[in-house]
């Protein structure tokens, strides 16, 4: 796989990546959305939630999350770029490839080792995943076509 540069604009549109990621998942886990069935069904309460550990856990994953991220987002580039992808259809074709490989078998796995979870919490976790990746290799086929003017 052919790595793109790191550039300027490589740099930026990877944080643009990290920014839609993790717009996605405010709005996915938003009590309006899928929140409070996703806190349900893992047994969070608002006690639990207001814990000092809890909160440890989520400060962790704050500020972890945005980098993992920025590097998947530039991954997801380079990935599209080797395969000279310049469609949108073909973007997201590979984004739920990258999905089925990376996403869905690690869920897939951990439903496995821990077979308490439920349907719902899931369902919730694999559609955001899906979500997330079919938006950022939307943005990455654009990403591309602008920093390479395809």
């Amino acid at each position: 796989m052919y790595f793109l540069p790191i550039s300027f604009l490589t740099l930026l549109f990877s944080i643009g990546g990290a920014i839609i990621a993790g717009l996605v998942g405010s709005v996915w886990y938003a009590n309006f959305a899928f929140g409070k069935v996703w806190r349900k069904e893992q047994g969070l309460t608002l006690e639990k939630m207001k814990a000092p550990e809890y909160q440890s856990r989520l400060k962790n994953a704050m500020w972890k999350m945005p980098f993992v991220y920025l590097v998947l987002t530039y991954l997801l580039m380079s990935l599209l770029h080797s395969l000279v992808v310049v469609s949108i259809w073909h973007g997201i074709w590979t984004g739920l490839v990258v999905w089925v490989l990376a996403g869905l078998s690690t869920i897939c796995l951990e439903k496995m080792y821990k077979p308490q979870i439920s349907k719902k919490f899931f369902a919730i976790t694999v559609g955001h995943h899906l979500v997330t990746w079919a938006l950022l290799s939307v943005y990455a086929v654009f990403a591309i076509q602008i920093i390479y003017h395809v």
